[in-house]
C-alpha cells in the first residue's frame, strides 16, 4: 500500500466516524425534541382535562343553585337556606333600577290579588272573624296606596330622594354654595354667622317650593303625553284592523331573528309593503300634523286616497330630520301642557286675598315665613336686608 492509499483510507475512516457521530447527534436531538413535544402535549391535555372538570363542576353547581332557588324554604336545610339567600342577593344586585321597580310592582300586584281573594273568601263565610276582615282590608288599602300613590306621596318621595342627592353632592362645598346641609352643620353656621345662615334658609325654602311645583307640573305633562300616546296606539289598532298589512310586528320579529338592523328592517318593509311605504311617506312630509289622538287614522285616510295614484311632489325629510321633527313635536306638546297648567294655577291662586306677587318679591306666605325665621333668630328686618345687599355686592348667592 503506497502513502496515497494509506492517507485515503485514514481520511475515509475519519469521515465515516464523523458521519456516524452526526447521525447519532441528530438521533439524540430528535429524541430530545420528541420527548419535549410529548411533555408539552401531555401538559396541554392535562390542562384541557382540568378545564373540562372545572366546567363540569360549574355546570353541576349552577344546576344545584337553580334547584335551591326553585325549592320552598321549608324543604331546605340550613346550608341550602344560606346559599339561597346569597343567590337571591346576588341576583338582586345585578338588576337595573327599572327591573327592581318592575319586581316591586309585581310583588305588590301579587299581594293585592292574595289579599283580595282572602277577603272575598272570608266574606262568604257568615261566621268569619270581622276583625280579621278589617285587618286584611287595612293591609289591602296600604298595598293599593303603594300601587297607586297620590300626587302628594309621589312629590314627597321625589323631594326626599332629591334632598339626599343634594346633601351628598354638596358635602365639600362652602356653606353658602350648598343646596342642602345636615342639621348639625346648619346649627353650627347659625352660631357662626346667624344672618348669612338665616338668609340661606330663606333661599333654600324658596328653591324647595319651586322644585316641588316643577316636579308636579312635569308629572302632569308626562301623564298628558302618556295618555296621548295610548290614544294614538288605539287609533293604530283601528287602522291595523282595517289594513292588516300595516301590522308589521310579526315581520319585524322575523327580520330581527335574521340579524337585520333597525335601518335594514325599515328598508325591507319600505320596499316590500306598499301601504307601509305610503304611510311612511305621508308622515315624512308633515310629522307634526299627525301627532294627535287620531293621527294614525288620518294618515290611513290619506294613504287610501293615494293607493294606486302617483305620489304627490313636495318636500321630504331625511330620517335624521324626521326624528328631530318628531321630538320637537313631542316637546311642543309638553310645553303647551305646561303653559296650560301654569295658566290654570294662576287662575286658581288669583284672588283679592292672594295678590299676584311682583317680580323679585316674596309671596305673602313666604313673607310671613321669613318674619317667623328672623324672629326666632333674633335678627331685625334691617340687619337681614343689609346682609342681602352686602352679599349682592360681593356677588354671593
Amino acid at each position: 500500500m503506497n502513502d496515497f492509499e494509506k492517507h485515503k483510507g485514514i481520511t475515509e475512516d475519519f469521515l465515516k466516524k464523523e458521519e456516524a457521530r452526526d447521525a447519532s447527534a441528530e438521533e439524540d436531538k430528535a429524541s430530545s425534541l420528541s420527548e419535549a413535544e410529548k411533555e408539552k402535549t401531555k401538559a396541554e391535555e392535562e390542562k384541557a382535562e382540568a378545564q373540562k372538570d372545572e366546567a363540569k363542576k360549574a355546570e353541576e353547581k349552577a344546576k344545584e343553585d337553580e334547584k335551591i332557588l326553585d325549592t320552598p324554604e321549608d324543604k331546605l336545610d340550613e346550608e341550602q337556606k344560606t346559599r339561597k339567600t346569597e343567590l337571591l342577593k346576588a341576583k338582586e344586585d345585578k338588576k337595573t333600577p327599572e327591573e327592581k321597580k318592575k319586581d316591586d310592582q309585581d310583588r305588590l300586584n301579587k299581594r293585592f290579588g292574595e289579599l283580595t281573594g282572602e277577603i272575598k273568601d272570608l266574606k262568604k263565610d257568615k261566621d268569619a272573624d270581622k276583625e280579621k276582615i278589617l285587618e286584611l282590608e287595612k293591609k289591602l288599602l296600604e298595598v293599593k296606596e303603594k300601587l297607586n300613590p297620590t300626587k302628594e306621596d309621589a312629590a314627597r318621595k321625589a323631594e326626599t330622594d332629591r334632598l339626599k342627592k343634594y346633601l351628598e353632592e354638596d358635602k365639600g362645598k362652602p356653606k353658602e354654595e350648598r343646596r342642602e346641609m345636615s342639621k348639625e352643620d346648619l346649627e353650627e353656621w347659625l352660631l357662626e354667622d346667624n344672618v348669612a345662615a338665616t338668609e340661606w334658609l330663606m333661599e333654600r325654602s324658596l328653591r324647595r317650593s319651586g322644585e316641588k311645583r316643577s316636579f308636579l307640573a312635569n308629572e302632569q305633562t308626562k301623564k298628558y303625553v302618556e295618555d296621548l300616546t295610548n290614544l294614538m296606539a288605539e287609533s293604530s289598532q283601528k287602522v291595523e284592523a282595517k289594513h292588516p298589512e300595516l301590522n308589521t310586528k310579526p315581520r319585524v320579529e322575523e327580520l330581527k331573528k335574521e340579524g337585520k338592523s333597525e335601518k335594514e328592517i325599515h328598508e325591507i318593509l319600505y320596499k316590500e309593503n306598499e301601504k307601509y311605504h305610503i304611510m311612511f311617506d305621508i308622515m315624512k312630509k308633515d310629522p307634526k300634523k299627525y301627532w294627535i289622538e287620531n293621527g294614525p287614522e288620518l294618515m290611513a285616510e290619506e294613504m287610501e286616497k293615494r293607493l294606486g295614484k302617483p305620489e304627490p311632489k313636495g318636500k321630504e325629510f331625511t330620517e335624521e330630520e324626521l326624528e328631530k321633527i318628531k321630538e320637537d313635536a313631542r316637546q311642543e306638546a309638553l310645553e303647551a301642557e305646561k303653559e296650560r297648567l301654569a295658566s290654570l294655577d294662576e287662575g286658581t291662586n288669583s284672588s283679592q286675598d292672594k295678590p299676584k306677587p311682583k317680580k323679585g318679591k316674596l309671596t305673602p306666605d313666604m313673607e310671613a315665613k321669613k318674619k317667623e325665621i328672623l324672629k326666632r333668630s333674633g335678627i331685625s328686618e334691617e340687619e337681614f336686608e343689609g346682609s342681602v345687599k352686602r352679599r349682592e355686592t360681593l356677588g354671593v348667592g
